[in-house]
């Protein structure tokens, strides 16, 4: 499990692939990492070389969460997030996990456009915040994917992903929902009632 990324990357690179720099690389680092098989999120979190205690705005974080009520009918234990805003206590963020793969493609690819810089490296953030999200239809499919973490309730320290490892995490089955009397809770019907939040609105 520790590797997971570094093969990936170890991979693309045999086959002349470099993360992010061209749809085509992008399309081919998401289909190898869908066809990834995790047992064991924690130590993919665990893994990650560069763990931080705290979020900055436009990175992207992998980590395990555990609410302080669950007033929804599910979330997601392992969430991948952007975050783009404080909040008393912790942070609003883009949890891409509550996207259908489609959906997922089609906003990360969209959200390039707000990269600060094209090294697409660790220093590589968005230049991310609500009102920047919202300005535009092409973001649209961000809104269902935005929760509000409390610091005191991330289980593990947040694994700092790097750019040119986006679209690994991403598309990576990472995602447990489960309901908040500890039950599963398919991924499935999550894309099912995000896709419904998307037409709707």
């Amino acid at each position: 499990m520790a590797n997971i990324f570094t093969n990936l990357l170890a991979k693309g690179a045999k086959e002349g692939y470099f993360p992010a720099r061209t749809q085509q690389a992008r399309d081919w680092f998401r289909e190898r990492a869908e066809d990834v098989i995790v047992r064991n999120q924690i130590a993919v979190v665990r893994s990650n070389p560069v763990l931080t205690t705290r979020t900055q705005t436009g990175f992207l974080y992998l980590f395990a969460y555990s609410p302080k009520t669950e007033t929804l009918p599910y979330h997601d234990k392992y969430p991948v997030v952007f975050p783009f805003q404080r909040a008393k206590g912790g942070f609003y963020g883009i949890n891409m996990h509550y996207l259908p793969l489609e959906y997922r493609a089609l906003l990360m690819d969209r959200l390039y456009d707000l990269t600060m810089d094209e090294n697409y490296d660790i220093d590589t953030r968005l230049r991310i915040t609500y009102s920047i999200l919202e300005s535009s239809r092409k973001f649209r499919f961000f809104k269902p994917c935005v929760r509000r973490y409390l610091n005191n309730h991330v289980v593990t320290r947040f694994a700092l992903i790097p750019a040119n490892q986006w679209d690994i995490a991403l598309f990576l089955p990472l995602e447990r929902f489960v309901k908040s009397n500890g039950g599963s809770y398919p991924t499935q019907k999550v894309h099912i009632d995000t896709t419904k939040k998307i037409r709707r609105g």
